[in-house]
């Protein structure tokens, strides 16, 4: 079992679990978040459901700290050209890094701005431009 705390703003966060949580309702993980939302398919969809690996928008009343408990799980890089907003888990043997090839550019948001960086952190969701 793992752990990993993280600080969370008010206001909107990009967030990525970095483990397979024991519960996965988004309200059992940030008990304070009102919405969620996640990328697919070119839009933004609403979710209570969080996986490992996915990037999650989430809209927080106060800034707060939450650590998530859980266990390692293995994600892929997403096979399709584009941009998606993704997250690296714990034992990602693909981690979310510009040193991966297929990784073009990588966009964290902080501060209500994005900003580019050359690895994204665990627990953090970043826009990820890939190429294959």
């Amino acid at each position: 079992m793992f752990t990993k705390t993280l600080s969370l703003s008010k206001g909107w966060n990009l967030v990525s679990l970095p483990y397979l949580p024991l519960e996965s309702e988004l309200n059992q993980i940030f008990s304070d978040a009102s919405v969620a939302f996640t990328y697919s398919n070119y839009s933004y969809e609403s979710t209570t459901q969080l996986v490992p690996g996915n990037g999650y928008w989430i809209k927080l009343p106060v800034a707060k700290n939450y650590t998530i408990l859980g266990f390692q799980t293995d994600v892929k890089l997403p096979q399709t050209n584009g941009w998606h907003l993704i997250g690296p888990t714990a034992s990602n043997f693909n981690p979310v890094s510009i040193d991966n090839a297929a990784i073009e550019q990588i966009y964290a948001f902080g501060n209500g701005q994005y900003y580019e960086v050359n690895e994204c952190p665990l627990g953090q969701a970043c826009w990820v431009k890939i190429n294959w």
